[in-house]
């Protein structure tokens, strides 16, 4: 049986792409096979950086059928393509899937040639859209460091609130309330 292509966001620059289990593993192993599933070109974070992380968050996955599954989405990292280059500029990831209180945690990173654009704010923006639909989403929460004063204010301009501080800060947007 085929496995299944990733779905995609779109927002106005943007294409937002869940990596399913199977786009995970080419993304450690076989970074021009992912290029060309995705026809786009890979200029996002330094992928050693990210290699450990991905490979424990995918071996931390649930197991999901790829032939009809579509809850990998709360777990894996998603690409952010920009739509006229074809480029991946950057990714974010859903840590763990949708906690007991129904709250999502989501981490970020862009290409450095990319900061400053908008991009992530767009990224975010779209990314809280698509989760809000799920009725099991409550919130999603987002860690920064305390000197990431450019992570701290994609949050706010997103409609995260600072909620608590330690040794990091954490973040809070909860589902808007329909009126």
């Amino acid at each position: 049986m085929q496995k299944t292509t990733p779905f995609t966001c779109h927002s106005a620059r943007l294409e937002l792409v869940p990596l399913t289990p199977e786009y995970l593993r080419l993304w450690i192993d076989d970074l021009p096979a992912l290029e060309a599933k995705l026809n786009a070109k890979y200029c996002g974070e330094y992928l050693d950086i990210l290699r450990d992380i991905i490979a424990e968050q995918l071996n931390l996955m649930p197991y999901f059928d790829e032939t009809q599954d579509r809850e990998y989405a709360w777990y894996t990292f998603w690409m952010i393509i920009q739509k006229d280059t074809r480029e991946i500029i950057g990714s974010f990831d859903v840590k763990s899937g949708i906690d007991k209180d129904g709250r999502l945690e989501i981490g970020y990173g862009l290409g450095t040639a990319y900061g400053h654009h908008g991009y992530m704010t767009e990224t975010v923006k779209e990314f809280l859209t698509w989760a809000f639909r799920d009725p099991r989403v409550s919130g999603v929460i987002a860690e920064t460091e305390r000197d990431n004063i450019r992570s701290q204010n994609v949050l706010k301009r997103c409609g995260f609130s600072l909620t608590s501080e330690n040794e990091t800060l954490w973040w809070l947007c909860p589902k808007p309330t329909e009126a």
